[in-house]
């Protein structure tokens, strides 16, 4: 059986300082997926780290997102607090558990679900 992709599918980085998170190629922003597949600018989007994409005051740098993100993708990310680096490494997390650990149910759910509402039918 091959679940490695079922496997990577599920993991969901949860950002602290957003050095070891791919902005574009990991799964980091809820319910958005890889952000690359929504680029909108015609260059494909190189790999970089979430921190990257902050001003040097540690806001996002809309600036630069505006030209290569939608709308829609651009207020979820509004709602997502910027990376800080005092907060330690980015972890990796269970995408299906709203607190992104990994339990038997949450996992269960989403296997049922066809795994696109574990965790919204706690």
């Amino acid at each position: 059986m091959h679940i490695w992709k079922e496997l990577t599918e599920s993991v969901s980085w949860v950002v602290c300082d957003g050095a070891q998170t791919d902005f574009w190629y990991d799964n980091w922003l809820d319910s958005t997926g890889h952000l690359a597949f929504g680029c909108i600018s015609d260059a494909v989007p190189r790999s970089t780290m979430v921190s990257y994409m902050l001003t040097s005051s540690g806001d996002w740098d809309w600036g630069r997102l505006e030209h290569q993100l939608p709308r829609s993708v651009l207020k979820t990310l509004a709602a997502v607090k910027p990376s800080m680096p005092q907060c330690g490494p980015d972890v990796p997390g269970w995408r299906w558990d709203e607190r992104r650990r990994f339990m038997l149910a949450s996992t269960y759910k989403s296997l049922m679900s066809g795994g696109d509402s574990a965790r919204d039918s706690k």
